[in-house]
């Protein structure tokens, strides 16, 4: 009896490109969510420095 993954088992179960597609959505929907956090850091970092800058906060 040949040992099979739980990926693989998954693959056979739903189809190939069903799967590849999924995949590529996961990986596609983690990129999207990693930019977006950084532009948040960003817009607050430049926040902070306008206030510094603009009230000589901190």
């Amino acid at each position: 009896m040949t040992y099979t993954s739980l990926k693989e088992k998954h693959k056979s179960r739903i189809g190939r490109k069903d799967f590849k597609r999924n995949s590529r959505a996961k990986r596609t929907e983690h990129c999207a969510n990693s930019l977006l956090f950084v532009s948040m850091l960003g817009s607050g970092d430049s926040i902070c420095e306008f206030l510094i800058y603009k009230y000589n906060f901190f």
